[in-house]
Order: structure tokens, then C-alpha cells, then sequence
């Protein structure tokens, strides 16, 4: 049939390029078709069942738990404050105190007070291709192993596509070496985008990694600095070369534009606010009344919806099988 496997990403096959491309995306039994043409994906589909016995959905409404829709619907959002403050609450799961209890009291009126939040995407060629923020709280952790906490988001086109808040796994003695260890989780991850954005067809250029810490900036550009870090573990040093091979770059973001900041620590509402607008976190009702010079997409992150708005400017298709 043509379809050449992507390298990165095993389960997405990819044929033709521009307004003839087809993206198959498949995992275990169920396969998703996307291009730029409708026409396209009935082709595949039809390709597809001649040569495998296969029911097709049409539409797709389900993908791995993703709904998908294309009717109006009031999207909940939880990325950002949620997300973070889940992952700390679960740590307390075995022995949970009132504290806690009060605190989920909290998430809940958080997500009731943001269902008519989406998560949008708009094609803005203007924004970098493909950009990381990423932020560390260090010792952020309340039990004696004082781990960090690390958060990342990756922006492609200005649209956030990734996103993560985790534990770190070892103590930091400083907070440049906590951003320094964050820095080089957000470059793994901003080169396998790159990759997987060439595998079908977006060049990216040279992806950024942004950060806060001007510590961390210095001893990843300056190998001359390393003798700081001389006791971390040789993975970590990963952004440094990376960065010396022209790989990826670190560049400074001011802490009230890192958008990753969010994912690590309790923000104000003020700071929450801007950190949404930056996300692309709207209320939908919003966003459709008004229009878009492009489609939209709109996320739903509990039960998961995907929504997709078109116009004259910019089309769409996606289909599902298994």
C-alpha cells in the first residue's frame, strides 16, 4: 500500500506528502486514519478492507478512551492547577488526613468552575514550530525524601500537544540542578517531537527549551561550568551535548511566561489566569460564537472529547476503524 513506518513512533504509518499525505495510526486493533482530504481516508479505508477484515466505525466517536465528537459539547479541561494538585493528593492516598480530604474538596470545585474550559487549537505559523518550557520545584516534596517536583509543556505552533508533573527520582542539592535535571527530561522529550513532526512532514527547525533559572542556562551552555555538576548522574548531561551539537537550544523565559510553571507548585489566581491564556485554556461558548480564521480542536480530559470546528480556511478528516 505504500505506508512507510515511523521510525519513533512504531504504530503511525505515513504515504504522500502535502494534501496527499495519510497518517494510520494503530494500536492493537483499533485504527485511526487521518488526512487533509476526506476523499483520502475513504481510499485507505477502502484499501484497508480489502486486504484485512475490518468494521468501520465511519466517524470516529471512541479512540483508547479519547472521545471523540463533533457536536457541541462543554469541555473540562485538567491540565494545569488540577493535574499537579492530583498528584499530590495521591501520594497521600494510604493515609489520607482531613487536610487532604479538604484539599480534594478544593480540586472538585476547581473542575465544576472550569467545565466550560476547552483546551484550543489554532494554526498560527507566526509562533515557533516546535518549543519545551520547563520548571522544577525544588525539595517540593513534604516527606523526609524532599524530591522535586518537574513540569514540562511542549508547544507546537503555539498549541500546547504535551504536557507532564512528575516526582523527580532523586534529591537535588540546589535548585540550578533541579532545573539542570528538568531541562534534560524537556529535551528527550522535545527531540522525539522534532522526529516524530519531520516523520510527517512539519519541519521544526531547531526545537527551544525554555527556563527560568539562568543557572541552569549557564552550566548547559558553558561546558567550562560542569564541575558543578560533576556528581549528577551522566544522564543528565544529555542537554549539554545536545545543545553543543546544535541539536536543540536553551533559551530564558521570564517565571511569569513559563507555562510549565503551573505544573509544579500552587500558583495565585492572577498567575493561573495567564497561565491559562497561554495554554489556549478558553471557554468554548467563546470561541464558537465568535469564530476562528482557523479549526479548532477542543480537548476534553475527563472522558475525553475531541471537537473539531471547520470553516472555509482550513479542513479536517479523521476516521476511525477497528
Amino acid at each position: 500500500m505504500g505506508f512507510f513506518q515511523v521510525e519513533c513512533a512504531p504504530c503511525i504509518y505515513t504515504k504522500g506528502q502535502g494534501e496527499d499525505m495519510a497518517i494510520v495510526v494503530i494500536y492493537i486493533d483499533d485504527t485511526l486514519v487521518i488526512a487533509p482530504r476526506l476523499e483520502t481516508v475513504l481510499k485507505v479505508k477502502k484499501q484497508n478492507g480489502q486486504r484485512w477484515k475490518m468494521e468501520d466505525s465511519g466517524e470516529v466517536s471512541h479512540f483508547l478512551g479519547i472521545k471523540i465528537s463533533q457536536d457541541r459539547v462543554m469541555c473540562t479541561m485538567t491540565i494545569g492547577q488540577s493535574g499537579l494538585t492530583v498528584g499530590v493528593l495521591a501520594r497521600h492516598m494510604r493515609e489520607p488526613s482531613q487536610e487532604h480530604y479538604q484539599a480534594a474538596q478544593r480540586v472538585l470545585c476547581y473542575l465544576k468552575s472550569t467545565k466550560q474550559v476547552g483546551l484550543v487549537y489554532r494554526a498560527n505559523e507566526l509562533q515557533e514550530p516546535l518549543v519545551m518550557h520547563s520548571d522544577a520545584n525544588w525539595a517540593s516534596d513534604a516527606t523526609i525524601q524532599r524530591r522535586n517536583t518537574l513540569g514540562s509543556v511542549a508547544l507546537v505552533y503555539g498549541n500546547s500537544v504535551a504536557w507532564k508533573s512528575v516526582t523527580q527520582k532523586c534529591v537535588s542539592l540546589s535548585t540550578v540542578k533541579a532545573e539542570f535535571i528538568a531541562a534534560t527530561e524537556a529535551t528527550r522529550e522535545v527531540l522525539f517531537l522534532k522526529q516524530l513532526l519531520c516523520s510527517i512532514g512539519i519541519a521544526t527547525g531547531t526545537p527551544s527549551v525554555y527556563s527560568h533559572n539562568t543557572g541552569c542556562i549557564q552550566v548547559s551552555k558553558d561546558p567550562a561550568q560542569h564541575w558543578k555538576l560533576k556528581h549528577i548522574d551522566t544522564k543528565y548531561h544529555f542537554v549539554c551535548n545536545n545543545i553543543q551539537e546544535g541539536r536543540v537550544q536553551i533559551k530564558y523565559v521570564h517565571t511569569t511566561r513559563n507555562l510549565s510553571d503551573v505544573l509544579t507548585k500552587p500558583i495565585g489566581r492572577q498567575a493561573m489566569q495567564q497561565a491559562r491564556s497561554g495554554l489556549h485554556l478558553q471557554i468554548l461558548a467563546a470561541v464558537y460564537e465568535t469564530g476562528s480564521p482557523s479549526y479548532a480542536t477542543v480537548l476534553k480530559n475527563g472522558g475525553f472529547t475531541l471537537k473539531q470546528q471547520h470553516n472555509e480556511q482550513s479542513t479536517y478528516a479523521v476516521e476511525g476503524g477497528s
